[in-house]
């Protein structure tokens, strides 16, 4: 589940963060105007960043509860008659993550070149299929069950 976190869910803004040029170099040299919002702080100063903060609180305490709550009511599929172990709602919670990371990173990001679709897209698709690998190795090889490993 670190892996998951990691690669699929940081790398991405990483990536976006080196590679993202808004303005091109020649244009911020005709009209050094430009700088005065990052001299004047206006984007990087304690109200923005609280607002980010609690915003971050707030969509992970919605994914909990969506998710814990979603996963109540499943039936039960395994053979101890519990319907679901942490690893399987880890997995539904983290995609969900992942989800909210790239969406948001979609709806915020202006300008988009080869490298954002590369970098939302890929990791999105990515996790898919890590998903998928994962649900295979679960439920066709027992790999992932806790009681195997007793």
């Amino acid at each position: 589940m670190t892996l998951f976190n990691v690669v699929f869910t940081s790398a991405t803004p990483l990536v976006i963060g080196m590679f993202d040029r808004p303005v091109d170099k020649a244009l911020l040299q005709r009209y050094p105007q430009l700088y005065q919002q990052g001299i004047r702080n206006t984007d990087f100063n304690t109200r923005t960043i609280a607002g980010w903060f609690l915003s971050a609180v707030l969509q992970s305490a919605v994914l909990m509860v969506l998710t814990l709550v979603g996963a109540a009511g499943v039936p039960a599929g395994r053979a101890d008659g519990q319907p679901q172990d942490m690893a399987q709602v880890g997995v539904v919670l983290f995609t969900c993550v992942v989800l909210t990371v790239h969406l948001q990173l979609a709806v915020l990001e202006e300008a988009w070149t080869w490298v954002h679709h590369l970098a939302v897209w890929g990791s999105t698709g990515g996790s898919a299929a890590w998903a998928g690998c994962f649900g295979l190795a679960w439920t066709e090889h027992g790999l992932l069950h806790v009681g195997t490993l007793s």
